[in-house]
């Protein structure tokens, strides 16, 4: 039986494992037209230090999670705040009482040109649950997207740990 010595192979590990001062600007994989999107932004580069660690005060984590919120928004407005209308999509929001008696708000998009049942598409918004919101526009025009193409998609409101609907700290 042969046993490989791993101690004689020297592996090229792609991105940040085979280069840790690689950058999305120096990543040979990354397509140009993504770094021309990603460059007035400066998410091309590494990010500045957060200031923050684990070790942290909350109050400090709090202030740190509304700056980076309102940094993070305004992403979603940079890159698709000016994308054309979609028009063939209904928009509805409802909102339902959750287990404890909270309110949760859904956000309901269906297509408009479609007949019968379809699928449909449960989107928990990113920020890690700790920022952002369902009703940013980023995330709407991301329902919408997937709307048209003839699916139900419904986008969940949650309570996060920090930011404007926060701080609800773990498990609320």
């Amino acid at each position: 039986m042969r046993i490989w010595d791993m101690t004689s192979v020297s592996p090229h590990l792609p991105g940040k494992l085979g280069d840790p001062d690689m950058v999305l600007a120096t990543d040979p994989r990354a397509d140009p037209r993504m770094l021309a999107a990603m460059a007035p932004v400066a998410l091309d580069q590494a990010p500045p230090d957060a200031g923050v660690s684990a070790g942290s005060s909350i109050e400090d984590l709090v202030e740190y999670a509304m700056v980076a919120e309102e940094g993070f928004a305004m992403l979603g407005d940079i890159f698709t705040g000016q994308a054309p209308a979609i028009t063939n999509v209904d928009r509805e929001t409802v909102v339902i009482e959750g287990q404890d008696g909270n309110d949760v708000t859904l956000y309901l998009h269906r297509p408009t040109d479609v007949e019968g049942p379809v699928p449909c598409i449960l989107h928990t918004h990113g920020g890690g649950m700790a920022i952002l919101t369902a009703a940013d526009t980023g995330y709407v025009r991301w329902r919408d997207e997937l709307a048209a193409t003839g699916l139900v998609v419904v986008g969940v409101e949650f309570r996060n740990a920090a930011g404007k609907l926060g701080p609800h700290p773990f498990p609320a």
